[in-house]
């Protein structure tokens, strides 16, 4: 754009910057009711930046600097009060930073952990097992579970498909890496469940099934949901993930890498509310 205008970069990063701060002077927010808090790296070196985005719109509301629970807070209380007063669920992975701000900000929202970052987890500590049971695999010469890392992080819908023969293999060998990928797949019904009584029932009952293999990658996952369960039930009173902040992620991403990683963080912050903002950008 810069080429095409014939000015620097330095310039249409200006051109930008006051756009973003022209619609944010005029925007308007309307009463939120389903939000999303996620965190994105934005420069290596575990460096964060913390993103609220409306789960009904899709836009972008507002991003700060940092995953810390004090960079959550002030996400929060920067936003009117009559904004922050209809928010009913905010949808979240497990940090506890994120966990405490919703709490003493918004402590009327219902909290609902997100069912991807869960089945992030559970997909973790399927690989863990793997790892662990490969190692063991091959001291005696068999390199069953050798470069099938990916086969037992997909979803694997239908068994009989000619593609999943390799798969169906593995499976029919009893090992553990297969028992831990099966009750990662058994947890999926969950979401499925309207009732909370019988959403609960299997919920222990799953606990139960992964508590009796011992594999302690899966269990380690368990107890943490457990501890987490009433979040994990609210997904049945609201329906809400992160999916959309996971889209959000991705253009975030498309932008860091076009502009060369942006080290600057208000720069990233003016392109993403410039993009993903839905802001009234023009000058009257």
């Amino acid at each position: 754009a810069a080429d095409i205008a014939r000015i620097t970069r330095d310039q249409a990063e200006g051109v930008m910057n006051r756009a973003v701060k022209r619609g944010l002077a005029k925007r308007k927010l309307e009463p939120l009711e389903l939000v999303g808090i996620d965190e994105k790296a934005i420069r290596k070196g575990h460096t964060y930046s913390t993103i609220l985005t409306d789960l009904q719109s899709g836009k972008v509301i507002e991003v700060v600097e940092g995953r810390t629970k004090q960079a959550a807070r002030d996400l929060l209380r920067d936003l009117p009060t009559e904004v922050t007063a209809t928010i009913e669920a905010v949808a979240m992975d497990m940090w506890p930073a994120f966990i405490g701000a919703v709490g003493e900000v918004l402590p009327d929202a219902a909290i609902v952990f997100d069912r991807f970052h869960i089945k992030k987890h559970l997909n973790e500590a399927v690989d863990r097992v793997r790892r662990q049971e490969n190692r063991a695999l091959s001291t005696e010469g068999d390199d069953s579970l050798k470069g099938s890392k990916y086969q037992w992080l997909k979803n694997q819908p239908d068994l009989r498909k000619k593609c999943a023969q390799e798969f169906r293999a593995l499976l029919a060998k009893d090992l553990n890496t297969g028992k831990a990928w099966g009750l990662k797949e058994l947890f999926d019904r969950f979401w499925t469940y309207t009732s909370r009584i019988w959403a609960m029932r299997f919920f222990y009952h799953w606990l139960d099934e992964v508590r009796g293999t011992e594999l302690q990658p899966m269990v380690k996952v368990a107890q943490m949901l457990e501890d987490h369960v009433a979040g994990i039930m609210n997904y049945l009173s609201f329906g809400i993930t992160n999916a959309a902040a996971e889209g959000i992620n991705s253009v975030i991403q498309t932008l860091r890498s076009a502009a060369r990683g942006l080290p600057n963080f208000a720069n990233l912050r003016a392109r993403i509310l410039f993009n993903l903002g839905q802001l009234d950008l023009r000058l009257a």
